[in-house]
Formats: structure tokens, C-alpha cells, sequence
């Protein structure tokens, strides 16, 4: 009997006692994602030369290079060959992982001797072009499809130039800014 009490009491104990110490298990995951990279770039080039017949412009003289085709349209003072070389890059990566694509919205063509000309850069995977938005906002939200190829175009907007007394301008001459593409994984 004393024994019997003796294990009711000491059961008494362990069930009215917190336990002091558990444990439990977990797993560990993770994906990998082969590293993206860019190559395969061409220059975006206005066909030319492009004809104006005013150094004063306006809004409304403006040259248009399309990113899906490479086509070129004119207004106001400029007219010119009805193509031009849109810019590509290839981005190469994770197959079927979302990419975003993020690109500077303006890049400045400069005359090398004080004269600029901004650039309004636009990019396409296809349908449709869209505007370029800097490099805090991706432009374009894609499915990786290596190699996955983006076009770009640009829009010459008169008003915007500085300087202007027609030569050769480009993003490397002297005081030029170029356009940068980044692209992420999502």
C-alpha cells in the first residue's frame, strides 16, 4: 500500500509539473536560380542622316525609332530614312522564372562641343512598345524564356535639345549619358 501511494503521489507530480524541455524538427529548402546575364547588345542608331531644316525646335519636330521593327517616323523639321537600327539585348537565365527588366527612361546624345539632345528610350519583348521607367520601376515584367531578346527604340523630341546646330551626336561622345539596362529576378 505505502508503494501505491508512494506512485500516486509521484504520478501526482510529473502530471501537475510543466515540462522543462521539448523539441521538434524542421526542414530546410531552398531554389536555385542560374545566375542571369546580359549579352548580345546592339547599339540603338537612328537611320540618317536625318534631314532638319531649323536649328529652333519645337515639340513638334521629332523623330520616332520603333522597338518592335526599327522603323522610323518624322515630324515637324526632320525627315530621313524610313529605318534605323533598334538596340537588342539578350538576357539569359532561369528558364520559365519572372524577370524584371528595368532600363534608363532618357540617355543624352551630346555633339561632343556643348550641344545635347536628350533621348526618351522605349523597350519591347514584342506588343506593345512601352516607355522606358528608369531604373526604380521595372518597364517590363517577363517570363524567362532563354534566350529572351528585348528590342529598343527612342523618341527625339525636339523641345528637349540644347544647342542645337545639327552633327554627329551620340551617348559616348564627351558629356553623353548611355542608357543602362539591369535585369532581376522576382
Amino acid at each position: 500500500m505505502f508503494f501505491r501511494s508512494l506512485y500516486a503521489i509521484v504520478a501526482l507530480m510529473f502530471l501537475s509539473t510543466p515540462l522543462f524541455a521539448v523539441g521538434t524538427n524542421f526542414n530546410v529548402a531552398s531554389v536555385f536560380n542560374e545566375g542571369l546575364s546580359i549579352n548580345g547588345e546592339t547599339d540603338t542608331v537612328f537611320g540618317g542622316p536625318i534631314i532638319y531644316t531649323t536649328t529652333t525646335l519645337t515639340i513638334a519636330d521629332a523623330v520616332l525609332l520603333d522597338a518592335q521593327d526599327g522603323s522610323q517616323t518624322f515630324a515637324g523639321t526632320f525627315s530621313g530614312p524610313a529605318t534605323g537600327q533598334r538596340g537588342e539585348v539578350t538576357i539569359l537565365g532561369n528558364p520559365g522564372a519572372t524577370v524584371e527588366v528595368f532600363c534608363t527612361r532618357i540617355a543624352t546624345m551630346t555633339d561632343g562641343a556643348g550641344g545635347t539632345f536628350p533621348v526618351v528610350m522605349t523597350s519591347s519583348t514584342g506588343s506593345p512598345e512601352v516607355l522606358c521607367n528608369n531604373l526604380a520601376t521595372p518597364s517590363q515584367t517577363i517570363t524567362l524564356a532563354p534566350p529572351h531578346t528585348i528590342n529598343f527604340g527612342a523618341r527625339l523630341r525636339g523641345d528637349l535639345a540644347v544647342g542645337f546646330n545639327g552633327g554627329d551626336f551620340s551617348t559616348a561622345n564627351a558629356g553623353g549619358s548611355d542608357v543602362q539596362i539591369d535585369a532581376i529576378y522576382q
